[in-house]
């Protein structure tokens, strides 16, 4: 939630500086789907 929160707070007309989050939020959806398959919950975050 806190690269999503940075994220909003960019000044109009600075919104293509949304690409430099794009990094970070790829590591923490890969440790949040990691961390749920250590729980035995599977989540795609695959849109097929």
């Amino acid at each position: 939630m806190d690269v999503v929160w940075q994220v909003s707070q960019l000044p109009k007309g600075q919104e293509m500086g949304a690409l430099a989050f794009m990094g970070p939020m790829g590591t923490h959806m890969a440790g949040l789907q990691t961390a749920c398959a250590d729980q035995g919950v599977i989540v795609n975050l695959n849109k097929d």
